[in-house]
């Protein structure tokens, strides 16, 4: 192979490469909520924030969410009303 056709086929490669990086981070790449309440102030909560406000696992987090039937379903989404693990775990503790 010639030296001109490497370098043909790295500059190839690396305009896919940028390419796919772009798509990559457009697919991917949400915008990030900043949110002015504080978690221990929100009303209902996802699952991510839910295994962070119990500091336990996805397992543990859902497990407690339905003992509470704190489960609120909208559309698609699931979210955890803060308020009825809250008195849940209140109730449960000794």
């Amino acid at each position: 192979m010639s030296e001109s056709s490497n370098r043909i086929q790295d500059t190839s490669l690396n305009d896919l490469f940028e390419s796919f990086k772009f798509k990559t981070v457009f697919i991917t790449g949400k915008r990030k909520k900043t949110s002015s309440v504080s978690l221990n102030e929100k009303i209902l909560v996802d699952t991510a924030n839910l295994m962070e406000l119990l500091d336990c696992g996805k397992h543990t987090a859902l497990a407690i969410g339905h003992r509470a039937n704190a489960c609120v379903r909208h559309d698609r989404k699931l979210f955890w009303n803060v308020r009825r693990i809250q008195e849940y775990i209140d109730n449960i503790s000794e």
